[in-house]
């Protein structure tokens, strides 16, 4: 079989087998749009902000999925997917898995993404009035691409990783690097991150576009380098 026919077959299996997480998908971006529909400054809100951010990184989706289906601790310190783990002791190479893993994830994130921001885009005149439908392409090109950059890295996380004061360290500090940008922005500028996407969308849109597709290959790449060598390293007995 080759690489990318086992690749298919192992994703089709989980999402075949874990259908609730598509559906919980559904109702949290159905829950969001009928909270923001209404909205008149997407603009100039910090908290429609933090929840793209959310939404588009993939923070939405993980909550969605059954705790099989996510890293857990296997002893004090080590995080991990069980899955990852029983894929290990199975003849499957490590790029079938890092591969398999990173389509999963896009996957999920593609369900409760789109079907936000059409809708959105449609239904609000608020949101509609922003951009006219090309520009709005491009703005989705640009918000997935968060997306598609996060999946290298939860994937990567699904490989197993050694929770230690630095590890947690190091996640406060990313949660801090947001704020701190977000707070440079309404504090020293006119834009917000809804803004800002906006205004490339509009005024440099081939521009927006690689730079959307640069920075999520870029996520991709790192989470696979990263996974491989969890793969290899890692101890799972």
């Amino acid at each position: 079989m080759s690489i990318w026919a086992q690749v298919k077959r192992m994703t089709a299996f989980e999402l075949t087998k874990n259908v609730v997480t598509p559906l919980l998908s559904f109702l949290y971006a159905g829950a969001l749009l009928v909270v923001f529909i209404s909205e008149q400054s997407f603009e100039q809100s910090i908290l429609i902000d933090i929840v793209f951010l959310a939404l588009f990184s993939g923070g939405f989706t993980f909550f969605a999925k059954k705790d099989g289906f996510k890293p857990q601790m296997i002893d004090e310190e080590m995080h991990v997917s069980y899955k990852v783990v029983f894929l290990q002791h199975l003849p499957i190479a490590n790029q079938e898995i890092i591969h398999s893993r990173i389509i999963v994830h896009n996957v999920y994130n593609v369900v409760i993404q789109l079907f936000f921001i059409i809708p959105l885009y449609i239904f609000s005149p608020a949101f509609h009035a922003l951009m006219p439908v090309h520009t709005f392409i491009v703005f989705v090109v640009m918000w997935m691409s968060l997306g598609v950059f996060a999946s290298g890295f939860t994937a990567a996380d699904e490989a197993g990783k050694n929770i230690s004061n630095r590890s947690f360290a190091k996640s406060i500090a990313q949660i801090a690097l947001i704020g701190l940008a977000l707070f440079n922005l309404y504090e020293f500028t006119s834009f917000s991150f809804i803004g800002g996407s906006v205004y490339l969308a509009t005024h440099w849109p081939v521009i927006a576009c690689i730079g959307a597709v640069l920075f999520a290959s870029s996520g991709v790449m790192y989470g696979k380098r990263k996974m491989q060598r969890a793969l290899q390293t890692m101890d799972y007995m």
